[in-house]
């Protein structure tokens, strides 16, 4: 690793203290940019991933990923840490954005999501109640909230007349985080409601 000139260390000690104390968000989204030219040092790591884990912004947090899975890779540490996010994170744009790094970065690492295509080609070879339950828990997969609307629109179409279809869209459309995929759902639930009886009139 190339030394580090003093320069380079005073800019650092600026870098990490703005990531950490910057009131903007807007500005402190683009501190891990520059971070990254500051090679994989471990400060730098280290700021990164507190940013990843604590920044108030979800928009910081996976700036932060992102570089940090930039610099970090292929470091097994770091791919463990970002597919913990991947995981578990509390926001639907952290877990998907970490996914999306370690698809990105660590190539050989498999597949959390399912693609939409095997949803959706489940649904077409299995009508039995197999397939009703996988439904159920890809609509509550945490994720991917592509995946969580395509379930909720396949329970509103091919299982409308199931009495527990409307109370489970309804249940997962009230506890949504994403804006756009919760007014999603809340169609489907509107689909199935819709459907229901039309479905028993022709069948």
């Amino acid at each position: 690793m190339r030394g580090i000139a003093r320069e380079d260390l005073d800019a650092r000690s600026f870098l990490i203290d703005s990531l950490r104390s910057q009131a903007n968000p807007a500005l402190r989204q683009t501190v891990p940019d520059h971070l990254a030219y500051l090679d994989a040092e471990p400060q730098v790591l280290q700021a990164l991933r507190r940013s990843a884990v604590s920044d108030p912004d979800d928009r910081c947090r996976v700036a932060s990923l992102v570089r940090l899975s930039q610099i970090g890779s292929p470091s097994d540490s770091v791919r463990s840490f970002i597919a913990t996010l991947a995981d578990d994170d509390p926001s639907d744009v952290v877990r998907t954005a970490a996914q999306r790094c370690l698809e990105s970065f660590w190539p050989t690492t498999p597949a959390r999501v399912r693609p939409l295509a095997a949803l959706r080609r489940r649904v077409l070879e299995d009508t039995s109640e197999s397939c009703f339950e996988y439904l159920l828990e890809e609509l509550h997969q945490p994720l991917d909230p592509d995946v969580r609307v395509a379930a909720a629109q396949l329970l509103a179409t091919c299982w409308a007349t199931d009495r527990r279809t409307v109370p489970a869209l309804t249940e997962r459309a009230g506890v949504e985080e994403d804006p756009d995929s919760r007014a999603r759902i809340e169609a489907a639930v509107t689909t199935a409601t819709v459907y229901a009886p039309v479905h028993d009139l022709l069948f």
